[in-house]
């Protein structure tokens, strides 16, 4: 009984949603809708915000199977200000390895971008 009830009771909220609105002239003609809205709230989790007590932590890029000379190559293509090509540009920067290479970039160079 009880599930019936809650049917009818859909149905009808459902119809009721569904109602013609008043016409509208021809030069005001458009498409209308009623819109209902709820609203929400989010909370951002404690792991996604940095406390305020620690500083930001550098990003770090990683140029996997790349040499310097084809990584220079690349950064002289970008469009980069004089102080973002002046760090990015030198190979003291950089951390160097067989395989990649990987430049901890800080905030300061991050924020231009």
């Amino acid at each position: 009984m009880l599930l019936v009830l809650f049917g009818q009771w859909v149905t009808a909220s459902l119809s009721s949603k569904d109602q013609a609105l008043a016409p509208v002239s021809p030069s005001k003609a458009a498409a209308r809708r009623v819109f209902e809205y709820s609203t929400v709230h989010l909370q951002v989790p404690e792991g996604f915000i940095p406390e305020g007590s620690q500083p930001l932590k550098s990003s770090r890029w990683s140029f996997p199977g790349i040499t310097k000379e084809a990584l220079l190559g690349f950064f002289s293509k970008c469009d980069l200000t004089e102080d973002q090509r002046k760090f990015l540009d030198q190979p003291y920067n950089w951390e160097i390895s067989d395989k990649k290479i990987v430049i901890n970039v800080p905030h300061s160079i991050m924020l231009g971008l």
